[in-house]
Order: C-alpha cells, then structure tokens, then sequence
C-alpha cells in the first residue's frame, strides 16, 4: 500500500503488527467509525505513531469535494466510467459518485449530475437525492 500527500509519504504498510492499543497483534490499517482510518506507524528509531487519514465528506453527486454539483463532477464521473472500463481500479467514492444508486459508477451517474446543474442553476432547490427521487 502507498500513501502520498504534499506533506506525508507513506510507502509500506506491514500486513500485521502489534497493536499497542489492544495489546493484539492485527493489521496496520483500521477503519474508524468516522469516516477515517487510522494507519500505525514505525520509524527507524521504533517510536511508534498513528496517522489519522480522513475521507472528505463529500454529498452525493460531489465528486470533487468542491461542495457543488456541477459540470466538473460530471466530467469526473465520465473519466472514471472509462477507466474502470478498461479494467484500471476505480478512484472515486462509490457512495458519491453512484448517484443513481444502482452500484455502478456509469455514464448514467453523469446524466443525472448535469441535469441537476442544469435544474439548479435555472433557480431549482433541493439536493441532488430531491431531484432524482422526483423524476
């Protein structure tokens, strides 16, 4: 597993340690029930540290994390249909980018996106769940 940010590398994570919270040995990654996970780490010196990784919270059809949902998240989605199509793993949230719930991340999601930007922008309320559940 790699991890790469403008302030953080991580580049490999063990499959199992000795977790000094429980005194049990597991894996190096666990999930938090807060949208995080929590990756345990050893420097050369055996000091021993955990790094919180979260996950933005973004809103349904809100690809890039921008809090709108607009043209750009639509493109988004249609980069990422033709990835995973042509078998590369995904990268988008599919609890964010499956807008139309049907567990697949398609050219569909991307019609719904921009219909709600066009709804939106012409003075439309509501999220995009609003809108979908009325068409």
């Amino acid at each position: 597993m790699s991890f790469n940010s403008s302030k953080y590398s991580l580049n490999h994570v063990q499959e199992r340690f000795h977790d000094i919270l429980t005194d049990e040995y597991t894996s190096k990654l666990r999930k938090t029930d807060n949208n995080s996970y929590l990756v345990f780490v050893r420097d050369d010196s055996d000091r021993i540290g955990i790094i919180e990784i979260k996950q933005p919270a973004s809103s349904l059809g809100d690809v890039d994390g921008d809090k709108n949902v607009n043209a750009s998240d639509a493109s988004m989605i249609l980069s990422e249909y033709a990835s995973t199509s042509s078998g590369k793993p995904a990268t988008l949230s599919l609890s964010v980018a499956d807008v139309n719930g049907d567990g697949f991340i398609d050219a569909s999601d991307a019609s719904y996106v921009l219909a709600y930007y066009a709804y939106y922008s012409s003075g439309g309320s509501g999220t995009i769940q609003d809108f979908i559940n009325k068409q």
